[in-house]
């Protein structure tokens, strides 16, 4: 014994001593121990693992050297609590020693498994390295039952114990202790033996000489002090929950990698390590690295340091490449190559293996994985192979190998589809499902069992499932979960009864067992921690409740505290739910919006952008709601890593299309970002400053842009594009430098998608910005005379037809169209053709008209059909003088698409096929004027960025709806009701509909009776139309009407009603209440409706399901329903609204009123409410407020007669006083501007 050894036992004797005699302080520190400076106050969940190569023992001569070098490396280890130490090989050759020193001793019956000679340690530094780190981890009192005699511990006795925190002496105390199993155990539970006076007790069946970490319950310690004590009672735990729990350093883990790459790929934590480290004698200072103001190491979950050998990190790498790449040149015949040329006919032959007796697992194994192989790859097998290769695989169920009836489970699965009989193996399967806690098949068996599974026999493996869900092994429970979610379509009542073990699944978080087996036990091998269980779990249990509205309510209130859930993914559906049940009910709009803003600063990166993008993502989020959000958002715009700046960027954009005013304080920030690296995110940074921008900023951004249009992708490309487009209808203003951008990029190369984006811009500018009008035009025309898509070609010529002859100078656009004639493709030729005739049809210019004439004459000759054609009924029509025929050319009116696509989808999905007897009739669908089509296409392209729905419901009638299909939508329900009221007899003599209104709800939708009104106007006539829903259960209502009562009966007079005879329950009925106007067809009365519903109740007969004989009357008041004056006007585009403006004041009327508008929280707020009450068409880009404070908003529209309407608002805001306007209404009418402010 040395002297130092000498000194450091004295040492720690004195230490004890202390301690015993109660002298030490209780804040001494025994520094006996390498790890007494680590003092815990909390768990802890991160990690830190090392990898070092084996070869670093190599070099030293002796065994005693190499054993001291390994102790020196597990207590420097231990000093700083490292969790993982990973011994990989760096492929450096070493010598194995023939020679042996005076003090190695042989071992009897000991015969070295690598080769003939004796064992000396040297041959595998591997080996040695991970055995003797092993060995000093593992505490001394279980070293003699885990460790065998073996040369590599010849000398270990030597080295200094570690005395780690789980290193306890029989009189030290922790609720925690490791403990190996012994033999004789009874069928009560197993002994442990723990250094205690008496083995622990625990009461599971392990098998002996198991290393397991323990658990001491509550009166183990009395136990052991009392010596007539005879049980000690622990519960296994995962060697993981010292540390997670208690915040105790618990040893570490050893594995062994085969090479460098295998430390990563077989790295034992779920999402692998998050963070590395290389170290280097040719890498920079870590000093230097992170020094303070440089950059800083971000936070880790698990950190990975990597230490090369005597030759350096970089050799190991090169190694590995090396051996990479000869492995790719070597052709392998045994291996995947064999697979490639797997066909079903060889594969059924090669079946005939599955009869063979013995079975052979290994062959087979290799049989069945071709099989899945084909099933993963679209082939199907017949019913009959299919079912003679289900016979031959069930026989495999005789072998107990683990691994092929993990196969065999996963085969009967993919062939339950289509083999018949495959029922006969349930009870067999059923076996497997509740095999031993290590069967690696149960998961497999668990999901093969619920396809073979039919409605009927669900109750059967009721037991089984319910089982299953809450294992205590994360793949059986995960298997389980999702089987059940399968089988939730086919037995739903039977899998909602296992609600309550669903719930205890996903409030606890799965692991393994706690124990290990064989050699690695001495190494705590740490439990597979899963929380994929608790979302899987949640993921059921919303099925279960979909449709409970208060229990899903108390599933994310319950689940959605703090520390209830850790899977992130888990979180995500309670973000989802939450943001959906605050869209739905707004009396949980405000719990659910807390808990969403908890999630905001929720650890997970992946949660706070979920919970950013649903709150972003609401309809009629305020800007409060939103703040917190956006906030968190531009954080990670500065984030080090570029995949938050991307999810970040993305979301603020999209936000930023419908609330610019918001995203503007991210706008420094967004800024830094246009010069990143990273492509992507520059140019989501550009157009996010597009479209948050001003005019000011407008010339400034559009230099940046063009300085990257050369280095990005097609598909950024029209994303900037399209920002731009947006940005030329806010603001028309800055249309010259945009136009000439736009220009630009049109002659640069690019895919036709790109050239159409480009082109649908100016289209847009020519459209909504007049004074763009002839420079966009120029421009496209030189851009045809090089254009190689035709389809653009054809678009381009038919805009000049219908924009070229209403310029000033229409005939310079003749040349541009006629040189298509002579050099385009027939396709081409016959568009240039009908916009040539354009030009012709209804001029007024002789001149101009002959011109046309002669170049037309010459198409005659041309070698296409199509072209010949077009030109013989243009010159045909150009000889007509009618004005019949400049109406049908210039065609003013189209028809609505979206009704016209309706009509189209219920006449070729309809029911009945007698229907196809006759022709769809297009007569039936309405017309709009170009004006009126113009302005909902401008409402549409501002407003079609953002989805605003979010939903989990997977139907497809409840995905994700943009505002676009919002509006589609309500437009839809508007032509359906015009085209039900056009059906009524009574009805059809009014003429057409002029103008329908909007749905308006004179109820709650919770109330016994939903009511909800749309108003019809006819020229002499106005038809209110009611849909009554019945929600009583078990109660008919018969002769339903409504009897609606005019304010002002002076002007309106009731003509009918048409009630509805029979209304049931949930089943909504329609009722008609016809008023005549009594001031004739151009009056525009203004009255409040009284609406109180009269029918009779009658209720069901419970035994015979039929309504009562007799009822009683009864009636029910709803709201009333106000007749404005903003119901007689319609949204129509103007270029030009001074202009406009100028010409109805000077010949019409005009009214104003200065208004205090109270519940609006800001300008935009304001400005959306004022376009959607006075149902006027906002112009000039007036609608999205640039200033805070101030806004002017411009509006026109045409009244049902024909009359513009033009209105002119001017609002102030401040904190005080709210939102001030102005509002000035001019009218060709002279009752109008008095009614559109009595609207607001």
């Amino acid at each position: 014994m040395g002297k130092r050894e000498t000194h450091i036992k004295k040492r720690k004797r004195s230490s004890e001593a202390k301690t015993s005699n109660g002298t030490s302080k209780a804040t001494e520190i025994d520094t006996t121990k390498p790890t007494a400076v680590f003092q815990p106050k909390k768990g802890r969940e991160w990690t830190v693992s090392v990898a070092l190569p084996g070869s670093i023992i190599a070099n030293a001569q002796s065994q005693e050297q190499k054993t001291a070098l390994a102790g020196n490396i597990a207590r420097a280890l231990s000093v700083f609590c490292v969790d993982e130490i990973v011994i990989f090989s760096d492929g450096q050759p070493h010598e194995v020693s023939s020679k042996r020193t005076s003090k190695q001793t042989s071992f009897p019956n000991h015969q070295d498994d690598r080769s003939g000679n004796e064992y000396t340690g040297c041959s595998d530094p591997d080996h040695f390295l991970v055995h003797l780190l092993s060995y000093l981890e593992t505490p001394p009192h279980l070293r003699k039952n885990l460790f065998p005699l073996h040369p590599n511990l010849r000398i270990a006795g030597t080295l200094h114990s570690l005395d780690l925190p789980h290193h306890l002496k029989p009189h030290e105390w922790c609720q925690y202790r490791e403990g190996v199993t012994l033999s004789g155990s009874d069928q009560n539970g197993t002994y442990v033996e723990a250094g205690l006076s008496i083995p622990v007790t625990v009461r599971e069946q392990i098998p002996p000489n198991t290393r397991v970490t323990l658990k001491l319950l509550p009166g183990a310690k009395e136990a052991n002090d009392n010596s007539s004590s005879e049980e000690i009672l622990a519960d296994p735990v995962s060697p993981n929950e010292p540390r997670q729990e208690g915040g105790y350093y618990w040893g570490y883990h050893v594995r062994r990698a085969g090479k460098l790459s295998d430390v990563f790929t077989e790295c034992i934590f779920d999402h692998g390590y998050d963070v590395t480290i290389g170290t280097s004698e040719r890498g920079s200072d870590i000093e230097t690295i992170f020094s303070e103001g440089e950059q800083k190491i971000e936070k880790f979950s698990h950190l990975l340091i990597v230490i090369g050998g005597v030759s350096g990190l970089e050799v190991a790498g090169w190694i590995l490449f090396k051996s990479y790449k000869m492995s790719y040149s070597k052709k392998n015949e045994d291996g995947d190559a064999a697979f490639l040329r797997v066909d079903r006919t060889s594969v059924f032959q090669e079946a005939r293996l599955f009869n063979s007796s013995p079975i052979q697992p290994r062959r087979c194994r290799v049989l069945l994985t071709k099989i899945a192989l084909l099933l993963y790859t679209g082939e199907r097998f017949p019913v009959n192979e299919a079912t003679t290769l289900f016979f031959g695989i069930s026989k495999l169920f005789q072998n107990k190998d683990a691994s092929l009836r993990q196969m065999v489970h996963l085969i009967i699965k993919e062939l339950a589809n289509s083999a018949e009989d495959i029922i006969m193996v349930t009870s067999t399967i059923m076996k497997d499902t509740g095999g031993g806690r290590d069967a690696i098949y149960r998961p497999n068996a668990i999901r093969a069992l619920c396809r073979i599974i039919d409605a009927s026999t669900v109750q059967s493996i009721e037991r089984v499932m319910k089982t299953a869900i809450v294992d205590k092994t994360p793949s059986v429970s995960s298997a389980a979960l999702v089987s059940s979610y399968h089988l939730l379509p086919i037995a739903r009542d039977v899998v909602r009864r296992w609600q309550s073990e669903t719930q205890e699944a996903a409030s606890s978080v799965k692991s393994s067992s706690g124990y290990s087996l064989g050699f690695s036990s001495g190494s705590q091998m740490p439990a597979n921690n899963s929380t994929m269980t608790q979302y899987h779990a949640i993921g059921l249990l919303y099925q279960m409740r979909l449709n409970d509205r208060m229990a899903l309510v108390k599933m994310v209130q319950q689940f959605g505290a703090p520390g209830a859930i850790k899977s992130p993914a888990a979180i995500l559906i309670l973000v989802r739910l939450a943001a959906q049940l605050a869209e739905e009910d707004q009396q949980l709009r405000k719990p659910m919006m807390q808990l969403l803003d908890g999630w905001l600063r929720h650890k997970s990166e992946m949660v706070n952008f979920e919970a950013a993008k649903a709150i972003c993502d609401m309809r009629d989020v305020t800007d409060a709601e939103v703040t917190q959000s956006i906030h968190v958002l531009q954080m990670f715009l500065t984030s080090p890593r570029a995949v938050s700046k991307f999810a970040a960027i993305r979301i603020l954009h999209n936000f930023a299309s419908f609330k610019p005013n918001v995203v503007q304080p991210c706008n420094p920030d967004i800024e830094l970002l246009i010069s990143n690296s990273n492509r992507s995110i520059a140019t989501y940074a550009i157009t996010t400053l597009l479209k948050t921008g001003n005019e000011s900023s407008v010339d400034r951004l559009m230099k940046q842009i063009s300085g990257f249009m050369t280095d990005i992708t097609d598909e950024f490309k029209i994303t900037i594009v399209d920002a731009i487009r947006i940005l030329c209808l806010k603001f028309p203003s800055k249309q010259s430098g945009m136009l000439t951008f736009l220009s630009g990029i049109l002659r640069d190369e690019g895919g036709f998608e790109f050239k159409r984006a480009v082109v649908e811009s100016m289209f847009d500018l020519i459209k909504f910005v007049p004074d763009s009008k002839e420079d966009a035009l120029a421009h496209l025309c030189e851009f045809i005379e090089d254009c190689e898509f035709t389809k653009l070609a054809v678009r381009i010529l038919h805009l000049l037809g219908l924009e070229g002859p209403k310029t000033s100078q229409p005939t310079k656009y003749i040349r541009y169209i006629y040189n298509r004639v002579v050099l385009e493709n027939a396709i081409v030729r016959a568009a240039a053709v009908t916009a040539l005739a354009k030009f012709g049809i209804g001029q007024k210019d002789a001149e101009v008209k002959r011109s046309v004439t002669v170049l037309l004459t010459r198409c005659l000759d041309d070698l296409d059909d199509e072209v010949r054609d077009r030109a013989a009924i243009n010159l045909r029509l150009m000889s007509q003088s009618d004005d019949s025929i400049i109406r049908f050319v210039n065609n003013e009116n189209t028809y609505a698409l979206h009704s016209f696509e309706h009509q189209l989808v219920m006449y070729v999905t309809a029911d009945d096929k007698s229907l196809f007897a006759s022709p769809f009739d297009i007569s039936t669908i309405p017309l709009v004027s170009k004006e009126q089509a113009d302005a909902e296409d401008r409402t549409k392209k501002l407003t079609s960025i953002t989805p605003i729905v979010k939903t989990l419901d997977s139907s497809p009638e409840k995905a994700v709806l943009s505002r676009t299909q919002i509006a589609a939508s309500v437009l839809v329900a508007i032509q359906k009701s015009q085209q039900e009221l056009m059906l009524i007899p009574e009805i059809k003599p009014f003429g057409d509909v002029l103008k329908t209104s909007s749905i308006v709800e004179l109820t709650e939708s919770e109330t016994e009776y939903v009511v909800t009104a749309v108003k019809h106007i006819f020229k002499e006539h106005i038809v209110i139309q009611y849909y009554i829903k019945n929600t009583l259960q078990d109660t008919v209502l018969e002769d339903v009407s409504v009897v609606a009562t005019p304010s002002d009966e002076d002007e309106l007079e009731e003509d009918f009603i048409i009630p509805v005879t029979k209304l049931v329950t949930d089943v909504v009925g329609t009722v008609y209440v016809s008023f005549k106007k009594l001031s004739g067809e151009m009056s525009f009365p203004a009255s409040s409706f009284t609406n109180v519903l009269k029918f009779t109740t009658k209720e069901i007969d419970p035994s015979t399901g039929e309504p009562e004989e007799t009822g009683y009357d009864d009636e029910y008041q709803v709201e009333d329903l106000e007749l404005v004056g903003s119901d007689y006007v319609i949204p129509a585009l103007a270029g030009n609204f001074n202009h406009i403006w100028e010409q109805v004041g000077a010949s019409g009327e005009e009214a104003e009123e200065t208004l205090q508008l109270s519940g609006m929280s800001s300008i935009a707020d304001a400005t959306e409410q004022l376009v959607k009450t006075l149902c006027l068409q906002p112009l000039e880009g007036t609608d999205i407020p640039v200033n805070t404070s101030t806004h002017t908003l411009k509006l026109f529209g045409k009244t049902i007669t024909g009359g513009r309407v033009a209105v002119n608002i001017r609002m102030a805001f401040s904190t005080k006083s709210g939102i001030t306007s102005k509002i000035v209404v001019r009218a060709d009418e002279e009752s109008i501007p008095t009614l559109i402010l009595a609207s607001v």
